[in-house]
């Protein structure tokens, strides 16, 4: 590389003085990207958290949001993602997670009707198409702005899946689980005395 018209080497673009930098390489050229002196103070702030400590929690926060606060999407994504951590969890220990059964179920339902049983990869996507519906939007399709679900129905089966998996680990529950367990019963027995067969 030459230099400039003083002798010195030109300086690479993108590059700074400031100690606080992020050092990158690109195209064989050394380049920094300044990050502030706000970040000095970040690591300090930081902890070490177990994931089974996460998962914990956001079910137990998906309950809340379900039973005391009606805020059932929120509910639904919280335990989609409690029940996907707490999958991780089951399939360590040696174990079937609960997608992973739901699959099976799904296979053995459409060979017993004639169809093709359907890819792994693509059930379990579509097992979690509601939760990536909620939080994804593609703002060139006027309709994605919208969202069809019975949700209130669909956050409390979720929330049993997740819990479904808690129980494979042999984990203790809150008594947050403990009054979803109750709040299940009343709900799966309303659904049966609300049914044709019982009228």
């Amino acid at each position: 590389m030459k230099g400039g018209s003083d002798g010195k080497q030109p300086r690479p673009i993108g590059e700074c003085n400031d100690s606080a930098s992020v050092q990158s390489a690109r195209s064989g050229l050394q380049y920094t990207m300044k990050i502030g002196p706000w970040s000095a103070h970040r690591k300090d702030d930081m902890k070490r958290v177990e994931k089974r400590d996460i998962a914990i929690e956001m079910l137990d926060a998906a309950v809340s949001e379900h039973l005391d606060h009606g805020r059932h999407f929120a509910a639904y994504n919280l335990a989609a993602v409690a029940e996907e951590l707490l999958s991780k969890f089951v399939q360590q220990a040696g174990f079937r997670d609960s997608s992973t059964v739901k699959i099976g179920a799904v296979k053995v339902m459409n060979k017993a009707l004639g169809y093709p049983e359907g890819d792994d990869k693509a059930l379990r996507k579509a097992f979690f198409e509601t939760k990536n519906s909620i939080k994804h939007m593609d703002t060139s399709q006027e309709t994605d702005r919208y969202i069809t679900a019975n949700i209130e129905t669909g956050a409390r089966r979720k929330i049993g899946d997740a819990v479904r998996n808690l129980e494979k680990l042999g984990w203790s529950k809150s008594p947050l689980l403990t009054r979803f367990a109750e709040h299940r019963k009343n709900a799966q027995r309303k659904l049966f005395s609300d049914s044709p067969a019982e009228k």
